[in-house]
């Protein structure tokens, strides 16, 4: 379905389809994350934003692959995140370079710490993965086309925010 006329907002553009599959990916290497909270951190404010946390991805995952459902395209099983198109986004204004947010290595290293360790370094990862999805929410407000996905966006990038205020206030807490 992706790729018919432009200016149609009840038709997905190739970026809308792109992003909807990209946040999904993006957003389960966060629940990926946030599970390995309850094992390795001492502090239950950090668990309590992990729980949020999966809660809140559960829904963004429901949500974006309704709408990819909705479309008749497929929702991705894995898809690596340089395989989206980005002819049409602006690279160095809000830096497709930032999707991807966290390395696999990064996951990695991660679910070998724990106490401290583990909290200093989930609280920065998990503040650079906030930021990468609002990049990419930015990048669909600004060169999508269905609104729909538009619409998701701005309360992604929303939620995204208030989350990456609650993640720096913990960091300076610990």
């Amino acid at each position: 379905m992706a790729g018919k006329p432009a200016g149609d907002p009840s038709v997905p553009s190739d970026i809308d389809v792109d992003f909807a599959q990209m946040m999904i990916v993006h957003t389960r290497q966060s629940v990926e994350m946030a599970a390995l909270v309850a094992d390795r951190s001492g502090r239950p404010e950090i668990v309590a934003l992990a729980e949020q946390v999966g809660a809140d991805d559960a829904a963004t995952i429901e949500a974006m692959s309704a709408l990819l459902a909705s479309w008749g395209e497929e929702t991705p099983d894995e898809i690596v995140l340089t395989e989206m198109n980005h002819s049409q986004m602006d690279h160095e204004g809000i830096g497709m370079g930032f999707m991807a947010g966290i390395t696999d290595d990064q996951v990695t290293l991660l679910s070998e710490l724990d106490g401290d360790a583990f909290d200093g370094r989930f609280l920065k990862f998990m503040l650079s993965h906030r930021g990468a999805a609002v990049a990419m929410a930015q990048s669909e407000r600004l060169f999508g086309q269905a609104s729909a996905a538009m619409k998701i966006a701005k309360g992604i990038e929303a939620e995204q925010r208030a989350l990456m205020s609650t993640i720096q206030d913990l960091r300076g807490a610990g």
